[in-house]
């Protein structure tokens, strides 16, 4: 007679600190026997899953096995609220981190080690609402230097992207704020999911009012259009999650149960609302004249290729701030006035040149002018 039945083992770390009572965890990118747990201001992370058994007469784990623990990242008074990982070019992982005081941290290599010096604040001097709480933060599948953080708070800017790390962060939160600085009667937002879908990335976001998607990136111009509205509802959906390889979109509500869709189409709802426009945007750089720094924006019509160099008025190159695909949308970079190696670049006169290559080879390039003041 076999006596042994499947059950559930509790392996949340013993010695840990008092969990939120809603807790975040995620499974490693390229490996799911490993789990990552923050938890209150430590990190943890599990290296095995598969030797927790299931099949036991009198189910036991000893919650010090498998764990390793990073102490004491998180601010005094704050705890980690939210995590998204990333698996890396090279095949390392990535963890984007958020408290509920508003902290994003970025931890690389995370599937081999945990040290303290290797965790880096990302949320210093980045617009952020001022100690806002991170419910979600969620990275591209297709690329680990993209991710997105959720803010839920009500009356502030609820959704920043960053396409470099963390190195700079654009709201992208638009219509569902009532004021671009996010003042007003918006929903709350909660949770964000991207899913690839024929090679263009869709956004799910769920708010207290419902979910939206959109396909189209565009700062606080993005437009975010309702989801469901005859199934879901306008009810509160608290987390979506996706399933890349399949199109498998799940949604869970307040009250309302939870949907599910396979997404192997563009929805219609978002193809009709995204942008026809075939133009390569660059604007100007601003400020201008700069010191010691500005910000060059530009939109893409379709996911391309983007070379962005700084060049001086001979045409030498400076640096190049941006070599790397990128999607459609809006985008904006930073130069703070240095070129290659660190140096600081003299005053005067310097072109910004963009040139991007769309994935049916077409080419196109613009160009602007900016004057940096020492």
């Amino acid at each position: 007679v076999n006596n042994y039945t499947e059950v559930g083992v509790r392996i949340d770390p013993a010695g840990k600190s008092e969990p939120l009572f809603v807790n975040p965890f995620a499974l490693d990118p390229s490996n799911n026997a490993v789990l990552y747990y923050p938890c209150g201001r430590d990190i943890w992370r599990h290296e095995n899953l598969y030797a927790v058994s299931l099949r036991n007469k009198l189910p036991t784990y000893n919650r010090s096995d498998g764990w390793t623990q990073l102490r004491s990242v998180a601010p005094v008074n704050a705890q980690f609220s939210a995590i998204g990982t990333a698996r890396l070019s090279n095949g390392s992982t990535r963890l984007y981190i958020g408290t509920n005081t508003g902290k994003i941290y970025k931890l690389d290599n995370a599937q081999s080690s945990l040290s303290a010096t290797s965790v880096a604040d990302i949320s210093v001097a980045k617009g952020f609402p001022a100690n806002a709480y991170v419910s979600c933060i969620a990275a591209d599948p297709t690329n680990a230097d993209r991710a997105i953080a959720v803010f839920s708070n009500y009356n502030v800017q609820s959704l920043f992207l960053t396409e470099n790390a963390g190195a700079t962060w654009l709201p992208v939160s638009g219509n569902l704020e009532e004021r671009p600085d996010g003042r007003g009667g918006g929903p709350s937002c909660r949770w964000l999911t991207m899913l690839n879908v024929r090679g263009t990335l869709v956004y799910f976001v769920g708010t207290s009012t419902g979910l939206y998607a959109t396909s189209r990136l565009q700062g606080m111009s993005t437009v975010w259009v309702p989801e469901g509205a005859s199934t879901i509802g306008n009810v509160i959906v608290p987390m979506v999650v996706a399933r890349q390889s399949d199109g498998l979109v799940l949604v869970g509500t307040h009250g309302n149960g939870i949907f599910t869709a396979n997404v192997t189409d563009m929805p219609t709802s978002v193809q009709n609302n995204a942008s026809t426009t075939d133009e390569i945007r660059l604007f100007e750089n601003a400020p201008n004249p700069f010191s010691p720094q500005t910000t060059i924006r530009y939109e893409l019509p379709q996911r391309s290729h983007v070379r962005l160099r700084v060049m001086d008025m001979s045409g030498r190159e400076i640096i190049t701030l941006v070599n790397q695909p990128q999607s459609a949308g809006a985008h904006e970079t930073i130069w703070d006035g240095r070129g290659y190696g660190g140096g600081w670049a003299a005053s005067g006169l310097y072109i910004y040149h963009l040139i991007s290559i769309a994935e049916n080879g077409t080419t196109t390039s613009r160009t602007g002018q900016m004057q940096l003041v020492r």
